[in-house]
């Protein structure tokens, strides 16, 4: 138990399987369900607790000691907090950081998440890692009734995240030079990754997840991307009608995260899950053409077991799952890249997609 642990209530994690932990309650009180993940990033909390891919989520961070820089109102990917419930060894009471506006506990606390701190977050994350992924309940409230809390977790409704993190209506954002507009399908965009678009030299119409085909061809763009989202309640067939009209409509298209699954699943590929996902900013990724090896972001469990006409273009370094595929006229990736002006990350992406949109020559 961490030294502040007296000084504070105490909060429970109750496991569908029936496990109970106890530990140091920290942030908003009161109860959530979700889903028990953990994440490997040693930085980047504030960008994982706002982002769209979090929600429904219960997340243990590997990294021990969480907050110590604080949060602003610059780096969220959302307008607010989207997990469910954040599991840390320690946070830090007194961050220290010239850009900070408050901490992560106070944050928490606006944000009605709650928080669990003092606990053996190695033996949970290895307990994940071998057991898997399963529901459970995060409490403030000491569970009375352990089969009661049970049936609770598996009784949840979960419904479709996509709904939840979508925009309400078209929106347009321009680029600073003349560049090739796209139309983006927001399935739950992180506001980082239409940053990147723009940077990238791409003009943006944010498009609500479920715009048909016929309205995009309206918009005269030049491109399509399939925007990352949440896993949380989505059936990837529910998509695919959808996402094949839109494919039939012969404009580039760009896939990531969440996208990339829904994009294989409508062009006949097989989906499937992993016993815990890729969650974190530090999983290696290699380009099977180019043979390059790159760190990449992440944050889902579902995967592409088989994917139909495409063929697979990139595979995660650590456990040889599929990564990536490339399409007569399409590209996707699990993970969500990021761009920068060098070669050394992920910034290739959207070079290799503006050369398929043919605004830029090779």
């Amino acid at each position: 138990m961490v030294a502040y642990g007296a000084q504070r209530s105490p909060a429970w994690l109750v496991l569908e399987d029936g496990r109970v932990i106890e530990g140091v309650s920290f942030g908003a009180k009161g109860e959530q369900i979700g889903r028990l993940v953990f994440n490997t990033a040693c930085v980047g909390y504030q960008q994982m607790l706002t982002d769209p891919d979090s929600l429904g989520q219960i997340v243990v961070q590997a990294f021990p000691c969480i907050g110590n820089y604080g949060v602003n109102g610059e780096d969220f990917e959302s307008p607010g907090a989207t997990v469910h419930g954040l599991l840390v060894r320690e946070w830090c009471e007194a961050p220290s950081n010239f850009r900070m506006s408050g901490d992560i506990g106070g944050f928490m606390k606006e944000q009605g998440i709650v928080g669990m701190c003092g606990i053996d977050t190695r033996a949970l994350v290895r307990a994940i890692r071998d057991g898997g992924e399963q529901r459970c309940l995060l409490t403030t409230e000491r569970p009375a009734d352990l089969a009661a809390a049970v049936a609770k977790i598996k009784g949840e409704n979960i419904t479709d995240g996509i709904t939840k993190t979508t925009c309400d209506k078209m929106e347009s954002i321009a680029t600073e030079n003349d560049g090739p507009r796209l139309a983006v399908l927001d399935l739950g965009c992180k506001r980082s990754f239409l940053d990147s678009l723009r940077a990238a030299g791409f003009a943006l119409t944010v498009c609500p997840a479920g715009t048909k085909a016929q309205a995009l061809a309206g918009l005269e763009a030049e491109g399509v991307v399939l925007s990352s989202g949440p896993e949380f309640g989505v059936e990837p067939g529910a998509y695919a009608k959808q996402l094949e009209e839109i494919y039939k409509l012969g404009l580039p298209i760009l896939a990531v995260g969440l996208g990339h699954v829904l994009l294989g699943a409508a062009l006949g590929g097989k989906v499937g899950a992993l016993t815990h996902g890729h969650r974190g900013a530090n999983i290696p990724v290699t380009d099977l053409r180019s043979g390059r090896t790159v760190i990449t972001s992440q944050n889902h469990g579902l995967i592409l077991e088989s994917v139909g006409a495409g063929e697979v273009s990139h595979r995660n370094l650590s456990d040889g799952s599929c990564e990536g595929v490339r399409y007569p006229n399409a590209m996707s990736v699990a993970f969500i890249p990021a761009y920068e002006r060098g070669h050394m990350n992920t910034g290739d992406i959207f070079r290799a997609y503006r050369t398929m949109v043919k605004k830029e020559e090779k």
